[in-house]
């Protein structure tokens, strides 16, 4: 698969290893926007409360009182 795709775009594999940082951190920047923007639209509001609330549960039901 990665032949056919390297001689798909023309490229060598010394090419592709030197393009994989910048490529990865596009990817990571972009990941990162993404969940940026999710946050900022309110999208993870609920998911600290859930988080409380389980670690809550888990700590009761292991607890010795």
């Amino acid at each position: 698969m990665i032949k056919i795709l390297m001689a798909m775009y023309g490229i060598t594999a010394e090419q592709a290893a030197a393009r994989l940082p910048a490529a990865q951190f596009v990817l990571t920047a972009a990941i990162a926007a993404l969940f940026v923007w999710l946050d900022s639209n309110g999208t993870f509001d609920g998911v600290g409360c859930w988080i409380g609330r389980t670690l809550r549960e888990v700590l009761d039901a292991v607890s010795e009182d």
